[in-house]
């Protein structure tokens, strides 16, 4: 669940040179280290995890979309028991009960190919049984479960009602999702499992507080070390318009940056008229009321030059033109603005306040965020209420001078033509030759053949790839040295690809990591990398960007 807008194109937003940020702080994308520890959805994580390891209901995590819902599974995965086999469901485009299914069996690894429904259910319930038996518990995770149909809900009940000879269940269930999802529960065709016992856990709004220092835990990440645009005031506005809900915080966080770039930096827009305003249809009528009116003035001056004097008048009466040859030539003018370093000095995080003191029992904290203990609640925690339910000048083009004529040409020629360079053997001075890069230099080096350490997935793979999957790119650059040492630090020797193309003329060298289905098998592959290589911050990347480079 997306908890932001839809970035400008894979360079990023421009603002990122302006402010030298080291990524975006409000990217659309579910990034590990930028969630902020509110000390209430922090209480939450420790609250899912106790009741998933005791209790035996069915859960479910509202909240309006923006919430940080996904933001929360993703913490409580990357929290999880290690005797847990956590099953991840996205049902983003409405999964039926068979999708359902086919996505548990995949993360179990188990083989669904040519079982009936019935076997597929009675084999599932055999290896779910078996975990428990080996003191291991079934976890099914489904995000966006607003989105599930009654087929794929039904399911997700029955499983839910599975029991082992103790009596505890044999998967334990937590359903994220909007608050809609309360009364789906409530369908008839549901009916059936009507005495199934859930609990509704509510994520409610940042307060001001804690508002501001999401935003500045964010900047901060970002390596944001300037004021502006982030004063008091801006940031009591972004509270007040988002409501504390981060989604719409990042938005409108993000639009504040973009406005505060100056004019010659922002993306190029027609003149008063923002990208954000530019689809509204009093734009539109303006925008083509303009376009009419210099299509206008362009076909009038090509009728008139239609309609001028005849040629033989011109002739008559025309003065010789001017000589231009001696007229300065204006340069273009160009503009330029310093760039700032991109290179800065990690600042420590100050800005995150230190989690509130967690309540004495975690059974009080429980009954008080689900609503058996409604008159009291954790000390200093924010009260929420349950529902009952390139830079730089352009290079100028070199002028080829006009060879001049030697004695042996004729001057009353009509006409001369240049003789091919291949031809002018009487020259004395011969044409000078491109120069070659020398061996020893950068550009030399890089250019011979690729060493035996390069891994062997190379571009040829690379094309072979479904355009739709995504891998991470741990490292690019224009020397094959660089990628060598990378590999070595981090002793690298599976799951690599290497691909090589040009990049302003120059060898362009890169690194990718694994092949993932979608975007978030991605995210959660890069959240389980080693330490060391998530602070290299990998890149997500589609192949089919890939291979558009390639081509």
């Amino acid at each position: 669940m997306n908890n932001g807008t839809q970035r400008q194109g894979s360079q990023g937003s421009p603002y990122l040179a302006f402010y030298g940020l080291a990524r975006e702080p409000f990217a659309a994308a579910i990034e590990f280290d930028l969630f902020y520890p509110e000390p209430t959805r922090t209480q939450h994580l420790d609250i899912l995890h106790h009741l998933t390891q005791y209790n035996d209901e069915l859960l479910l995590v509202t909240g309006p979309e923006g919430s940080g819902k996904s933001s929360l599974l993703q913490q409580y995965i990357a929290r999880a028991s290690e005797t847990w086999e956590v099953v991840r469901v996205e049902a983003s485009g409405g999964i039926d009960e068979r999708n359902l299914i086919q996505q548990i069996y995949h993360q179990l690894e188990l083989n669904f190919r040519g079982a009936t429904h019935p076997e597929l259910l009675e084999q599932l319930e055999y290896h779910l049984d078996g975990l428990l038996h080996n003191a291991r518990q079934g976890v099914l995770l489904v995000d966006d479960a607003h989105l599930l149909t009654i087929t794929a809900l039904q399911r997700i009940l029955q499983l839910a009602s599975l029991r082992s000879f103790t009596n505890k269940p044999l998967l334990r269930i937590i359903l994220f999702g909007e608050p809609g999802l309360e009364e789906r529960l409530d369908d008839p065709l549901l009916a059936q499992f009507a005495s199934t016992p859930h609990r509704i856990i509510d994520l409610p709004p940042f307060d001001e507080e804690h508002s501001t220092h999401y935003l500045l835990h964010r900047l901060s990440a970002a390596r944001f070390v300037a004021g502006e645009p982030f004063t008091e005031g801006a940031l009591h506005k972004l509270h007040k318009q988002s409501e504390g809900w981060p989604g719409r915080l990042n938005s409108l966080a993000h639009q504040l940056l973009m406005d505060s770039l100056p004019s010659s930096e922002r993306p190029s827009e027609l003149p008063g008229i923002s990208d954000r305003d530019l689809y509204k249809p009093k734009r539109l009528v303006g925008v083509s009321l303009i376009i009419v009116i210099l299509l206008t003035f362009i076909v009038w001056d090509v009728i008139g030059d239609l309609f001028d004097t005849p040629p033989d008048a011109k002739t008559a009466t025309a003065e010789p033109p001017a000589d231009r040859s001696t007229a300065p030539a204006v340069p273009p003018a160009t503009a330029e603005r310093s760039q700032q370093a991109l290179a800065i000095p990690p600042q420590k995080n100050d800005d995150v306040p230190a989690s509130s003191p967690r309540p004495a029992s975690m059974d009080e904290a429980i009954a008080a965020i689900t609503g058996d203990l409604a008159h009291e609640k954790a000390p200093d925690q924010p009260q929420h209420t349950h529902r009952p339910h390139p830079i730089g000048g352009k290079p100028q083009p070199i002028e080829t001078p006009t060879p001049k004529k030697t004695a042996s040409q004729k001057t009353d020629a009509p006409t001369a033509r240049v003789s091919p360079p291949a031809k002018v053997e009487s020259a004395k001075t011969p044409p000078a030759k491109a120069p070659k890069p020398a061996a020893n230099t950068p550009l030399g080096k890089q250019w011979q053949p690729l060493p035996k350490w390069v891994p062997e997935h190379r571009n040829p793979w690379l094309l072979s790839r479904d355009p739709q999957h995504f891998t991470l790119q741990l490292i690019a650059g224009e020397r094959l040295d660089t990628l060598r040492k990378f590999i070595q630090q981090h002793k690298l020797n599976q799951h690599l690809a290497f691909y090589h193309t040009q990049r302003k003329g120059k060898p362009w060298y890169a690194l990718v990591y694994g092949e993932y289905a979608n975007k978030q098998q991605a995210i959660d592959a890069r959240s389980r990398l080693p330490h060391a290589l998530r602070k290299q911050k990998p890149w997500i990347r589609r192949f089919g960007d890939i291979q558009q480079a390639l081509k």
